[in-house]
């Protein structure tokens, strides 16, 4: 994914930046934002729209599609929508929100995992079990922003308790994945 971004904005300097918004707390994997735009080393006053994917890891195809829509809208710069979106709009992407997560999907070790690789129980080992439902080990960066953390997922909790799998975190933004999304929603203002 990186290399296939590096080679884009050696083809398209003028129209896409790479920034790092932040690195993961356990595997300390760079967290990449990307700007599309006709003016893209300028701050503008236009509407800044932000695509993100993988808060859960085993949504890959979340990636996929971000990596299309980027290499789409810069191979197609003059052909509509395209080249209204490029003079009217900032186009922000995330391509890989959960790194950690998307590197346990993509080893094949666990097809199934959804979550980042904070370890809970911090015994220095990354704590799952291939199949959803028990990974002692993660927290589900969907799950880890202040609007209604207090209240946890009891999904399929039969005694309303937090499962493993939709575990939200310690506490609202405890996760480095989304504190970065956080910082730059704040300085975006996304539409």
């Amino acid at each position: 994914m990186i290399q296939e971004l590096n080679s884009l904005i050696q083809q398209y300097p003028n129209l896409i930046k790479m920034d790092s918004i932040g690195v993961t707390l356990t595997d300390h994997i760079p967290l990449y934002a990307v700007k599309i735009s006709n003016n893209v080393q300028e701050e503008l006053d236009s509407k800044p729209a932000l695509l993100f994917a993988d808060f859960h890891a085993e949504e890959v195809i979340g990636n996929e599609i971000n990596m299309f829509m980027i290499k789409t809208i810069l191979e197609h710069q003059n052909s509509s929508p395209y080249a209204l979106w490029l003079n009217s709009l900032e186009l922000w992407f995330i391509p890989s929100l959960n790194p950690e997560g998307l590197s346990v999907v993509m080893s094949g070790d666990d097809v199934t995992f959804r979550k980042n690789k904070r370890d809970n129980n911090l015994n220095g080992i990354f704590d799952y079990q291939s199949g959803p439902g028990y990974d002692i080990g993660g927290v589900d960066p969907n799950r880890n922003f202040p609007f209604n953390w207090v209240h946890g997922d009891t999904l399929y909790s039969e005694h309303g308790e937090e499962q493993y799998d939709y575990y939200r975190g310690p506490y609202p933004l405890s996760e480095e994945e989304t504190k970065a999304l956080n910082r730059l929603a704040a300085q975006q203002h996304f539409v």
